[in-house]
């Protein structure tokens, strides 16, 4: 009766490691640096994909076919400077919405740890500040909102810039109080 256990075991361990595989776009997940769902691939290049591209053991990066071509460009660049593989995959098992994978030629411990990078919006939701603050990365937003990120979460700081008296002149607007506008507008 022990033996038949085991096999059974056996099979089922199997079935769960094609599962992971096939979640991972074909790889396995003790081989994965950092996976990305498909929702999170909207153009914007993240700098948790470049560091992990940048790895010395880094050596392809895996992008679902499904997902338009602009969206996953900026990675695709990248990962030429950088001098790593990447290539397009598609396949009728892959399941589940995982649009990039970072493979090292390593194999890691990873079973406990997530692979999975968190949602952009994650550390500001996390920290009470509303999820379109991910949104406006890169762009200068006025004194308070900057001061709200300053306080809240000082690393991200360097992701934003003050809108200042120039940009008001020529009548720049904070792309967060906007928002917050068209918030209290419904």
């Amino acid at each position: 009766m022990e033996l038949f256990d085991e096999k059974e075991k056996t099979k089922i361990k199997f079935q769960q490691v094609q599962v992971e595989k096939n979640y991972f776009l074909g790889e396995f997940k003790e081989n994965v640096i950092l996976a990305v769902r498909k929702q999170e691939l909207d153009g914007k290049i993240l700098r948790e994909v470049v560091e992990a591209m940048k790895r010395e053991d880094a050596i392809l990066l895996k992008i679902s076919r499904n997902i338009s071509l602009k969206k996953v460009k900026v990675y695709i660049d990248e990962a030429e400077k950088i001098g790593i593989k990447y290539r397009l995959v598609d396949g009728l098992s892959f399941i589940g919405d995982i649009g990039l994978v970072v493979v090292s030629k390593l194999s890691f411990d990873n079973e406990k740890k997530e692979v999975v990078l968190e949602k952009r919006s994650q550390p500001y939701e996390d920290l009470g500040l509303p999820a379109y603050f991910s949104q406006y990365e890169g762009q200068k937003i006025c004194r308070r909102h900057f001061t709200m990120i300053t306080d809240r979460i000082p690393l991200y700081t360097e992701r934003f810039d003050k809108l200042d008296i120039f940009d008001r002149l020529m009548g720049k607007k904070c792309p967060i109080c906007e928002e917050e506008r068209k918030g209290k507008k419904k």
